[in-house]
């Protein structure tokens, strides 16, 4: 937890995820509430902004000018669609677990589908399935959709209220299972569970 630090003279007071400054002239007391999170959340989303514009420009200087004010657009866009939120450390865990999990998913996936690609007699029984979410709507529902079009051998064919279309190269069935697992992933993420 971040330790609350200020100029030499005031004093501060940690409260829930904010530093509070509190200034006592005579019998008046005025409070400054400094969001620990927002700030935070705004460095983090400039430094995340700044690398992608880094990487698209291949670290070309003379993008800058236009660089600053896409990325400072980007950043005030994703506060406002986005708002920050007090990270727990189940909600940390379960990040860096998504991430490892996609990562060998993806692995996965991707030996499977070459595989089928390269066998003479090939396995593959293409099809559709519509399932129902469990997960809340918004960004949640997204990134479970995104997802399954990242992996190989899945797509996400149509999201509408709470049915997900799911287009899979093999079993439909397993691609069923695939998309509940999915699923138990993503809602520790957001808070959440899954029933």
């Amino acid at each position: 937890m971040p330790r609350c630090r200020g100029k030499v003279g005031l004093p501060f007071k940690k409260r829930g995820g904010a530093c509070i400054i509190e200034h006592y002239p005579k019998s008046e007391v005025t409070q400054v509430v400094v969001p620990l999170g927002a700030v935070s959340a705004l460095v983090g989303r400039f430094l995340i902004a700044a690398f992608i514009w880094w990487v698209l420009t291949e670290g070309r200087p003379d993008s800058w000018l236009v660089g600053s004010i896409v990325v400072a657009a980007t950043v005030v866009i994703s506060l406002r669609l986005i708002p920050p939120a007090s990270p727990s450390p189940g909600r940390v865990r379960a990040v860096f677990g998504f991430a490892g999990f996609f990562l060998l998913q993806s692995l996965h996936a991707g030996f499977q589908v070459a595989s089928l690609a390269l066998v003479p007699k090939s396995r593959l029984q293409p099809g559709t399935v519509e399932l129902s979410l469990t997960l809340p709507p918004g960004a949640p529902r997204y990134l479970l959709a995104a997802t399954l079009s990242l992996l190989p051998g899945t797509l996400s064919v149509q999201l509408a209220d709470e049915r997900l279309v799911v287009h899979a190269l093999t079993d439909v069935d397993r691609a069923e299972a695939s998309v509940r697992n999915i699923e138990a992933r993503i809602a520790p993420m957001f808070g959440g569970s899954v029933c």
